[in-house]
């Protein structure tokens, strides 16, 4: 791949995974949640949503080169900052995003053959600054270069949040082709305490939804849309209780 690895929010860095390179060394699990600290938000599957929803707000942000839009769970007023960990845990009981539980590992889209036929393989990629010495039994692959029983669940992760990205695409991409995001602001207002505004978000309009025709909201009933269009609308209520988590930090 001669092209630079986009760099996900919150990554140090992206390297293709080389199991004779990477394979050798083990997760950093507990860097997971300094990596996880630093996480204001994080991206999100549609598949998530109902989980989600029951403790962070869902908003939509747009993809800097494409203009897509995406949806994310928001977890903290200030960049950097997440409400969720503390004493390098998450919050007991709270959902873990699968993309905090797939880390150091991503995927990177591979380019299209010269004929422009379609591909949906994906690249494992990895964030070096994950990877630690293993200690005995917990490599990631042999040094024959089979895998470990490490590997197999983290390789099914890898695979299922790709599954999902796929999925959660074509359930923004409809919200955008019948026009239902709307931008909007998140006003945060302590008691005696400054102004807090989280912008750069969008929402489905309600609105706009209820405008839809049959056909329209049968498509989405039938795709499993509408049900995660109203998690996130019922979702957004959670601004107020991130305010909370802010003041009592």
């Amino acid at each position: 791949m001669s092209a630079p690895l986009a760099v996900p929010l919150g990554y140090a860095g992206l390297v293709p995974f080389d199991r004779a390179r990477h394979g050798v060394r083990a997760v950093d699990v507990a860097g997971r949640m300094a990596f996880a600290a630093r996480l204001h938000a994080a991206p999100l599957a549609v598949i998530e949503f109902q989980h989600a929803a029951r403790h962070y707000p869902i908003a939509f942000v747009r993809d800097p080169a494409s203009g897509a839009p995406q949806p994310i769970a928001v977890l903290g007023l200030e960049r950097e900052r997440n409400l969720f960990v503390r004493d390098g845990a998450w919050e007991p009981l709270c959902w873990l995003p699968a993309y905090v539980r797939r880390w150091p590992f991503h995927t990177a889209r591979l380019a299209r053959p010269a004929d422009g036929a379609p591909r949906d393989d994906a690249l494992i990629c990895v964030d070096e600054s994950g990877l630690c010495q293993a200690a005995a039994g917990g490599a990631l692959f042999g040094a024959d270069g089979t895998a470990t029983a490490a590997w197999g669940p983290i390789e099914q992760l890898i695979r299922e949040v790709e599954t999902a990205r796929l999925q959660s695409e074509a359930f923004a991409a409809r919200l955008a082709e019948l026009d239902l995001l709307e931008p909007f602001e998140a006003h945060a207002m302590p008691a005696g305490g400054a102004a807090r505004t989280v912008g750069g978000l969008e929402r489905v309009s309600e609105d706009r939804l209820n405008a839809l025709p049959e056909t329209s909201v049968k498509e989405l009933m039938q795709r499993g849309f509408l049900s995660r269009i109203y998690a996130h609308l019922t979702s957004l209520d959670n601004f107020r209780y991130l305010l909370e988590r802010a003041t009592r930090r």
